[in-house]
């Protein structure tokens, strides 16, 4: 049924519709098919039937409609009757539609007269700097409404992109630009900085997955250290990432340090130490593409996001000793961990689902960590690979 309600969920809903209907006609100057103004939304029949005039709930609905329509605060939506000969009731009036009539009083209504401006605003900005942007203006006009974090916001933004498409290679460190912009602006804003670059050289991100190689910039790398045997050492990523490991056979990733240290050795076993949310850094390591992977973290929630996070870039990895099995065998070593209720946790099996699940269910015992699993009962798991 027809109330202020769903006249205000129907005006949201088009609001999106509006802001390019607004970029089509002020900013680009093009002519269009459709007219926005003046806008109609049907009764509905609820309102025409012929009992509607007798209808508590009817008369209820058009009371507050008219509180807040236009006939009452001067601005809003219209409200439109109709007078129609009925056989039963002689003459009745109708209520046939809400109009919003002009573009101020659609504003108006939503609250969004300020918005609408500083959208115009920013899109005039970008359209300046960057002539032939209307499809970039288009697919971003959502992001031209948020309100500027400082002063500048997209003259910034701007000035960046012009930047790192002038100097495609510089190797310097994001803190090395030569821009009057601080170096938390560019950090805090990459996404809208790389957007833009992508569309002004027209390419995808379908290379890179970091915003400095992108862009050609320095960056500081992912340091991977790594065990085969009794050999402990660390390497670069860019280092790392082109050694084949001919006799390996499986590898581990592994997140406590003297877990990682004290794993059970073999020349056929690689263990990298996954420091955390860092095991995502080997996604450019193809060799680990066509090898067995084994994430082995602590049970906790933290520990199933980062194999989620991980079995997204290799979607054959599998978990070790982060079972059902493992959880019952040490459920004394139980302690309360960190929640992390507002994450959502996909590419897990069927059993780590289970696991994390009550893992959750169970706040106050929510984490086993990986130094309370023996290392007696580590190398037997192992054995049954």
């Amino acid at each position: 049924m027809l109330s202020p309600d769903s006249i205000r969920k129907k005006a949201e809903n088009r609001f999106q519709a509006f802001l390019l209907y607004k970029l089509e006609t002020e900013l680009f100057h093009c002519q269009t098919k459709e007219t926005f103004f003046p806008w109609e939304i049907p009764a509905g029949r609820e309102f025409q039937s012929a009992s509607s005039a007798v209808s508590q709930s009817i008369q209820k609905a058009l009371r507050e409609l008219h509180r807040c329509s236009k006939q009452s605060t001067g601005i809003g939506y219209a409200l439109v009757f109709e007078t129609a000969e009925t056989r039963k009731m002689g003459t009745q009036t109708y209520l046939k539609k809400a109009v919003f009539e002009t573009e101020m009083d659609y504003l108006t209504f939503l609250k969004q007269s300020k918005t609408i401006l500083r959208f115009l605003k920013n899109a005039q900005i970008v359209y300046d700097q960057f002539p032939g942007s209307e499809s970039w203006l288009r697919a971003n006009s959502k992001r031209l409404l948020d309100e500027e974090t400082e002063p500048g916001y997209w003259q910034n933004i701007c000035r960046c992109v012009h930047w790192l498409l002038e100097h495609p290679a510089s190797a310097l460190y994001i803190r090395e630009i030569p821009l009057s912009v601080h170096t938390k602006f560019i950090e805090s804003h990459k996404n809208d900085i790389i957007s833009l670059v992508r569309f002004k050289r027209g390419t995808k991100n379908d290379e890179y997955q970091i915003f400095e190689d992108e862009l050609g910039l320095k960056r500081d790398e992912a340091f991977i250290r790594f065990r085969l045997g009794n050999n402990d050492q660390g390497l670069p990523i860019s280092v790392f990432r082109k050694i084949t490991f001919d006799n390996v056979k499986e590898v581990f990733v592994i997140e406590n340090k003297m877990v990682y240290l004290t794993f059970p050795q073999s020349e056929q076993r690689l263990c990298i130490f996954g420091s955390g949310f860092q095991a995502a850094s080997l996604s450019v390591c193809e060799y680990l593409s066509s090898i067995p992977i084994f994430y082995f973290g602590d049970l906790d929630e933290h520990g199933f996001i980062i194999l989620s996070r991980f079995r997204s870039c290799f979607h054959h990895v599998c978990s070790f000793c982060m079972d059902t099995q493992t959880l019952k065998t040490f459920d004394q070593y139980r302690t309360e961990g960190n929640t992390v209720s507002t994450e959502t946790v996909q590419n897990l099996t069927d059993e780590e689902a289970l696991v994390f699940a009550s893992l959750q269910n169970d706040p106050m015992r929510n984490r086993l960590e990986q130094e309370r699993i023996p290392l007696p009962y580590i190398a037997g798991r192992l054995r049954e690979l």
